[in-house]
């Protein structure tokens, strides 16, 4: 029963979570979640009264009504602090003729999915970055400043008894500071984290029981507080820290018609006038040595990464008070070119670990074989082209785009125009954008997915064998009905 009403209530979206590494984006740009995993908030009362209608008596009859889905400040307030489920989309099947790919390539449709979008349209425009609500540092921003208090499940299994099923540590921290009404709770599991509000002023015994009756996973789960709370915050700020991705780096390739992978590692500087204004709409050319701020992987003391990269920041405060994202890109020409090295294995070295790479076309239509760029590590490449200026003379440098991303990658926008031609001004914010977008969607693919939730369990049991010993009292049993 339980594992039919689950299934049940996440169908019925009282429930939104998704797997780590998950991706989406609701019309405000943040449903989907690269590293972070899903932050869903649940309809308490739905879920209750939906167990109890199925004879679930472990469930009080009163806990139904524990938030009013008629108050309108608790749905406001529940809105705020929620993530708007994953919309299910596909590719639409399409064929450039300025880029050549393997059958297995996804690339976008120009227009989106009805073809009508135009430079011109306001989703075109729009610099929203996708799964926002997976790259905020909810514990920094929410919980750090104010009144609030941990507990912490340290096993794997539910109850301890090491016949359970595996959920992995848990860690809950409640913010304390309201006395009344609803206060929010973040709950993080090897899964994802999940954001619920929980009754405000009342006993720690109680804030469990809401939150089991809201994850059942964690019925029989044994919480106790953590007496240590510093150096706990210390950690938790840390585990954010390291499992949610906050700046990015890019690759950026020079083609010229006829070139294979290895030529087109070869080019050097000078690039030509074309490659060059491409670089300065990217961002900023700055030298590495000295340089204090992202660096990207790059050399910024020895000079073994080159003398100059090309740096941008995204100022996404602008969007709902995100911080500034700030960028490096590999640069090709700009990185050390080896002369009796033919593969310039060095170059590769860090544009083949980019995950998304844009490719700067001479040719106004030679058609770029994506195929000869062999990286296991790249799954989206942007390519990019002088377009022609209509025989206009003295007229704005314009550029084509045009987007592949390997099978798994969910598409991500802003969308791609029709035509997908863009002059310098619209297409930096546009591309920088695009580019984000595109790494937190091949996040959310199967192979980056995996080895984020690899990488956060390791880091919760870190957690949870370092600060298991400073727990208090433990609150046991099924919705907190046990021993204190």
């Amino acid at each position: 029963v339980d594992k039919f009403v689950d299934d049940l209530v996440g169908v019925l979206g009282f429930t939104s979570a998704m797997p780590t590494g998950g991706s989406g984006g609701g019309s405000d740009g943040s449903g989907g979640g690269g590293s972070g995993g899903a932050s869903p908030v649940v309809g308490l009362s739905a879920a209750y009264s939906l167990r109890r209608g199925l004879g679930n008596a472990l469930f009080k009859k009163d806990a139904a009504d524990l938030f009013d889905e008629n108050d309108e400040e608790y749905l406001r307030e529940r809105e705020a602090w929620s993530t708007p489920p994953l919309p299910k989309l596909r590719w639409d099947l399409y064929q450039d003729a300025f880029v050549t790919t393997d059958s297995i390539d996804n690339v976008e449709k120009p227009g989106g999915t009805h073809g009508n979008l135009t430079l011109d349209d306001d989703v075109v425009r729009a610099t929203t970055l996708e799964l926002r609500s997976y790259y905020v540092k909810y514990y920094q921003l929410m919980f750090m400043s104010t009144d609030h208090v941990h507990y912490l499940h340290p096993r794997r299994d539910n109850d301890g008894d090491g016949d359970g099923p595996d959920i992995g540590p848990v860690l809950i921290t409640v913010d304390t500071h309201r006395t009344s009404g609803r206060t929010k709770a973040l709950v993080r599991t090897k899964k994802a984290d999940t954001r619920l509000l929980v009754p405000a002023g009342v006993s720690a015994k109680e804030r469990l029981r809401h939150v089991r009756a809201a994850m059942p996973e964690l019925a029989n789960a044994k919480f106790a507080e953590v007496r240590d709370n510093l150096a706990l915050n210390k950690a938790l700020s840390r585990f954010e820290d390291q499992s949610i991705v906050s700046h990015y780096k890019f690759g950026v390739i020079q083609w010229k018609d006829g070139q294979g992978e290895d030529e087109a590692f070869q080019n050097c500087e000078p690039c030509g006038a074309a490659f060059d204004s491409f670089l300065a709409l990217l961002g900023e050319k700055i030298e590495l040595n000295g340089w204090s701020r992202y660096r990207g992987g790059l050399d910024v003391a020895g000079g073994t990464t080159g003398q100059y990269s090309v740096f941008a920041t995204y100022d996404a405060a602008t969007c709902a008070g995100d911080a500034p994202i700030e960028i490096m890109f590999h640069v090709a020409p700009l990185l050390p070119y080896f002369e009796k090295d033919t593969q310039q294995v060095e170059r590769k070295r860090h544009i083949g670990n980019d995950i998304v790479n844009v490719v700067f076309v001479d040719h106004p239509t030679a058609p770029f074989p994506v195929h000869i760029i062999t990286s296991h590590y790249t799954y989206v490449f942007i390519v990019v082209r002088p377009a022609p200026h209509g025989g206009v003379s003295g007229a704005a440098r314009r550029y084509r785009v045009s987007v592949v991303a390997k099978a798994g990658v969910r598409p991500f926008g802003p969308p791609l125009p029709e035509p997908p031609i863009f002059d310098a001004t619209t297409l930096r914010t546009w591309l920088l954008t695009k580019l984000i977008n595109a790494e937190r969607a091949a996040y959310a693919s199967p192979t980056f997915a995996q080895k984020f939730k690899r990488t956060r369990r390791e880091l919760l049991e870190m957690i949870a064998r370092d600060f298991a010993s400073k727990s208090g009292s433990s609150f046991s049993g099924r919705l907190g009905i046990g021993r204190k």
